[in-house]
């Protein structure tokens, strides 16, 4: 009688366990869901190129490539936010010193000179200075200026222009 109540309890436990570990893989499940939703209105706030084609989308060469240098967290009004890291999984520090946003963290992913091209450049309006840009987007030499061929210097000087002159000091 002894041995078969304890058969039962550790199928019990078992049963428990396994109903523990699955309820834990659905809240995981359930972050990550979140945490994808606010990536993906972040990417499309900061001009997140749209489109791709069968092997996947900007987007999610976006999330592949960086989407692990983003935590979800909670802020300080209760809502999901996503919170730049690191390296070491630290909160990313910006030029002040205080915890960069994901605002700011996404600026200088446009500019980056590998995962600029996942971003929507921002018109030729800004870009004067890279050198002979026009408002309309045509180059001094009467050719159609494409700023994803641009180099990263290129695209930073640009993105300083203003009235196609460079950034007064």
């Amino acid at each position: 009688m002894e041995l078969r109540e304890r058969q039962m309890e550790e199928a019990s436990a078992q049963k428990v366990a396994a109903v523990a570990a699955e309820r834990d893989e659905a809240k995981q499940q359930v972050l990550q869901l979140r945490k994808d939703r606010l990536l993906e209105r972040a990417f499309s706030q900061a001009e997140g190129r749209t489109g791709g084609d069968a092997r996947g989308t900007f987007f999610d060469i976006f999330k592949g490539q960086l989407g692990t240098c983003f935590r979800l967290t909670t802020g300080g009004d209760g809502k999901d936010v996503l919170e730049p890291l690191d390296s070491q999984g630290k909160p990313l520090l910006g030029d002040d010193g205080r915890p960069m946003t994901t605002t700011e963290f996404l600026d200088q992913m446009r500019v980056h000179p590998v995962y600029g091209f996942l971003f929507q450049q921002r018109g030729p309006a800004g870009m004067q200075a890279a050198g002979g840009l026009t408002v309309s987007g045509i180059g001094s030499n009467g050719e159609p200026i494409n700023p994803q061929a641009m180099s990263a210097s290129e695209l930073y000087r640009a993105s300083f222009a203003v009235n196609g002159r460079g950034a007064r000091r």
